[in-house]
């Protein structure tokens, strides 16, 4: 949120000025009302725009663009492996 940075150098100010927890607490109730109050999902939420917020629509598809490309790739290496093991096994068993 914007208003961190700005709400910790108040909470800053009131510490060093020998206010205690409660009373900080008040008085940002008093000032902003309960919407200074944050809940565990609202902080989760926080957390995870914090992370993702640089990317734009653009790195988010080349991300998933390299998975996808990444998986296809281990998907047809399986698959030409499984196709050459299973092509030696039947060409022994015609000849054996």
């Amino acid at each position: 949120m914007s208003c961190g940075l700005d709400w910790k150098n108040q909470i800053g100010e009131k510490i060093s000025k020998g206010k205690g927890k409660q009373e900080i607490i008040d008085d940002f109730l008093s000032k902003y009302g309960d919407a200074c109050r944050i809940t565990p999902v609202q902080r989760v939420q926080g957390k995870f725009f914090q992370y993702t917020r640089a990317f734009g629509t653009m790195e988010w598809v080349v991300f998933w663009a390299v998975i996808v490309l990444w998986a296809g790739a281990v998907f047809l290496g399986i698959y030409l492996l499984v196709r050459k093991v299973l092509k030696k096994k039947t060409s022994e068993q015609e000849s054996g």
